[in-house]
C-alpha cells in the first residue's frame, strides 16, 4: 500500500473514536489539477457533479457544485454521502482554454488528480435538410458528455442551424437534435479532440416517414390502452419518445426519422417499449424498410403487474418517496429474451399503493426507492446517526413464479433489516470512499456505484430475499458476497457486514518505442475482465479496472491489479496533440516476475 494511503488512513482510525452522532452531513472530497508539464495549475474552474440516476433524472435532481483550485492546485468540494461524483477542470492561459480529463469516482478520503486533456477542436454545429421538419420546430441542439454524470447542455442554434461549440468535458460528445416535442431526430457522437476531429461536426436529418404500430393479444385482438414508446436505440437513455397510446382499434401513429444514425452506414432500425396493465413489458426491435404498409405489429402477452403498499411507522404513508421498479423487457419474438430498460418512476397513492407493469416471467425483479435519509428515519428506518446511507434503497426482490398480480403486501420501511456494511483491505485497515455493487440473480448490474464514508462505511437498507454486495475501490481488491434476508443458519453477521477486499498484484515495466527508448506520458491499463470463471468477480474487476499513471522520462510504470491470483491482459495508450500511441495486448500472469517491456507505435486506423 503506497505511504500516502497509509498516513490517510491512519489518520483517520485516529479521528474516529471522536465522530460525533450527528446525522450524516455533507463529506469533502479532494483533488487538483495537473498540466501536461507535470505542475499544478493554480485557478482552474472545476465542475463537481452526481447524477444519481442519468438515465432517469425525475427520481433525484443533480447535485453540481463549482469550485476553484487554490494555489497548490487543489480544490475540494463538499460532496453528498454515499455517492460518487465526476469531476472535470477548465482555465486560461496566454496559449488559449485548456481542459482536464474527466476525473470518475470523486469521494471523500482519496484524493483525485485531474490531469490535462488535448486542446478541444470541434468548434461548431451544422444541421442541415430541415425543412421537412419543419411544423416541429422550433429545434434544439443538445451535447451531452460522454460520461453523462456531467449532464447534458443546450448549444443554442441560430437562423442557419449552427451552433458555437464551447469547451466541453471528455473525449467524445453525443449531439442530439430534438425536435420541439422532445423526439430525437439524429444522434452523433464526434471526436472533440483526436487527431481526426474536424472543427466543424455536420449533422444531416433524415426525411420524416410514418409509422404505424398495431397491438394485439393472442388471439389476434387489438388492445386499447396500450403505452408505446420509440427510440434509436433502447440501451441509451433519454433518447425515448412517447409515440402515444393505443385507441380501440390497438393502434397509434407518429412520424419518426427514416433512418437511424447510430447504425453504420444508417439504417431504418428502430426500437419500441410497449406497457400496458395486466400485459407484459415487451420490447421490440424493428426495421421501417421491412415493415408492411409502414404498421409494426406486436403480440402483447398476458403477464404480472406488481403491487403493494410502502408504510413508515404507525402504518402512514412516507412523504417524499419515489419508487423505481426494474425487471427485464419481454422480447417481442422470444419469451426466454430478457432485455434491460432505462428506469422510471410510478406513482404512489395516498395510501401508499403502486402499480407496475408488468413483469417478466422467467427473470427476477428488484423494487428501488429513492429517499431522503431524513425521511426514512422519520418513516421509522432504523438507520444509525453519523454513518452514510445508501442513496437508493431497495425495498423488495423476487424471483418467478409470479402471483397475478404479484402482491407484495405491505413494506414497512421501520421493519427493514440496515446492514452496517465495513470495507476494509487485505490487511484489515478501513478502505476510504470504497464503492459498492449491488446486483441480484439476473439483475447482475447495480443501479450505480454507492460510495461508503470516508473511514469504509454504509448503512444499507436490505429487502427480504437475496441480493448479493460487491466492493471494490482503486488501488484496492475486491469482494463479494451473497446477504439473505431473514439469515440463516452460517450466513455472515449484518452487523457491521465486513467484505474483506482481496489482495492486489503489482505489475511494473517500461514503455518504449520501437527503437527501444522510454516513452512518456503513456498510461497503462487492465484490459477488459480477468481470466477466470467467477462472473460476479470477472464484473467487479471489470468496474476497479486498474490503471498506472502517466510514464514519466524513464518510461517506468507501475500498475496494481485488483487480484492477485488471475491473469489480465494489459495495454498502454496516450493521445498527444496529433498522434496517438497505443501498444498490442500483454498478458500479465500471476507467475511472471520480471518487468515488462511494453513496447508503443502510432495507431493506424483500421483499413
Amino acid at each position: 500500500m503506497p505511504t500516502h494511503v497509509r498516513f490517510l488512513l491512519a489518520t483517520l482510525l485516529s479521528i474516529a473514536p471522536h465522530l460525533t452522532a450527528q446525522a450524516p452531513a455533507r463529506e469533502r472530497g479532494h483533488g487538483f489539477v495537473r498540466a501536461a508539464d507535470g505542475t499544478r495549475v493554480v485557478g482552474a474552474e472545476v465542475l463537481v457533479a452526481s447524477r444519481l440516476l442519468p438515465s432517469c433524472p425525475e427520481a433525484s435532481p443533480a447535485d453540481e457544485l463549482r469550485v476553484r483550485s487554490g494555489k497548490d492546485g487543489m480544490f475540494h468540494a463538499d460532496l453528498l454521502p454515499g455517492r460518487a461524483y465526476s469531476a472535470w477542470a477548465v482555465w486560461s492561459d496566454a496559449t488559449g482554454e485548456r481542459r482536464s480529463h474527466v476525473g470518475e469516482g470523486l469521494v471523500p478520503g482519496p484524493i483525485l488528480a485531474l490531469d490535462e486533456a488535448p486542446r478541444q477542436r470541434l468548434r461548431r454545429v451544422r444541421i442541415t435538410d430541415t425543412a421537412a421538419w419543419a411544423d416541429r420546430g422550433p429545434l434544439r441542439l443538445f451535447a451531452s458528455a460522454s460520461d453523462s454524470n456531467l449532464g447534458r447542455r443546450e448549444l443554442p442554434l441560430d437562423a442557419e442551424f449552427t451552433a458555437a461549440v464551447p469547451t466541453l468535458p471528455g473525449d467524445w460528445t453525443w449531439l442530439e437534435v430534438r425536435s420541439v416535442d422532445g423526439m430525437v431526430l439524429t444522434m452523433h457522437l464526434p471526436s472533440l479532440s483526436s487527431a481526426t476531429a474536424a472543427a466543424e461536426a455536420v449533422l444531416a436529418l433524415s426525411p420524416p416517414t410514418p409509422l404505424r404500430v398495431r397491438v394485439v393479444d393472442d388471439a389476434a385482438a387489438p388492445i386499447a390502452g396500450v403505452r408505446v414508446s420509440y427510440s434509436f436505440s433502447r440501451t441509451m437513455h433519454g433518447i425515448e419518445t412517447s409515440l402515444g397510446t393505443t385507441g380501440a382499434d390497438g393502434t397509434v401513429c407518429g412520424l419518426v426519422p427514416s433512418s437511424n444514425p447510430l447504425q453504420k452506414p444508417a439504417t431504418g432500425a428502430f426500437t419500441l417499449v410497449l406497457v400496458a396493465p395486466g400485459r407484459q413489458r415487451t420490447i421490440l426491435f424493428g426495421d421501417l424498410g421491412k415493415l408492411v404498409d409502414g404498421t409494426a405489429e406486436v403480440v402483447l402477452r398476458s403477464g404480472p403487474d406488481l403491487i403493494g403498499r410502502v408504510l413508515g411507522k404507525d402504518g402512514v404513508q412516507v412523504p417524499g418517496l419515489v419508487l423505481l421498479p426494474d425487471c427485464y423487457a419481454m422480447g417481442s419474438d422470444a419469451e426466454t429474451t430478457g432485455m434491460g430498460v432505462p428506469l422510471e418512476t410510478i406513482p404512489v397513492d395516498a395510501d401508499g399503493r403502486f402499480r407496475f407493469s408488468g413483469l417478466h416471467p422467467k427473470y427476477d425483479f428488484r423494487l428501488l426507492a429513492v429517499l431522503d435519509p431524513a425521511a426514512a428515519r422519520a418513516a421509522g428506518m432504523p438507520l444509525r446517526d453519523g454513518i452514510a446511507v445508501a442513496p437508493m434503497l431497495w425495498l423488495a426482490v423476487g424471483l418467478p413464479p409470479f402471483g397475478t398480480p404479484h402482491d407484495l403486501g405491505e413494506l414497512r420501511l421501520d421493519r427493514m433489516t440496515v446492514a452496517q456494511v465495513q470495507v476494509r483491505a487485505a490487511d484489515g485497515a478501513p478502505v476510504p470512499g470504497a464503492r459498492l455493487s449491488v446486483t441480484t440473480e439476473s439483475l447482475y448490474h447495480s443501479p450505480l456505484a454507492y460510495a461508503c464514508d470516508r473511514v469504509g462505511r454504509l448503512q444499507f437498507p436490505l429487502p427480504e430475499g437475496m441480493v448479493r454486495i460487491g466492493a471494490y475501490a482503486p488501488g484496492f481488491g475486491i469482494a463479494t458476497r451473497v446477504v439473505t434476508v431473514p439469515a440463516g443458519d452460517g450466513d455472515p453477521a449484518l452487523d457491521p457486514l465486513v467484505l474483506e477486499l482481496s489482495a492486489t498484484r503489482t505489475v511494473r515495466g517500461t514503455v518504449v518505442d520501437a527503437e527501444r527508448k522510454p516513452v512518456a506520458g503513456v498510461t497503462v491499463r487492465q484490459w477488459d475482465r480477468p481470466k477466470i470463471n467467477d462472473r460476479a468477480l470477472q464484473e467487479l474487476a471489470f468496474q476497479n479496472r486498474a490503471g498506472s499513471a502517466p510514464t514519466g522520462s524513464d518510461g517506468a510504470f507501475e500498475l496494481v491489479l485488483p487480484l492477485a491470483d488471475a491473469p489480465f491482459d494489459l495495454r498502454a495508450t496516450r493521445q498527444a496533440g496529433d498522434g496517438i500511441l497505443w501498444s498490442e495486448v500483454y498478458g500479465s500472469s500471476p507467475d511472471d516476475e520480471d518487468p515488462l517491456r511494453i513496447v508503443v507505435t502510432p495507431w493506424q486506423p483500421p483499413k
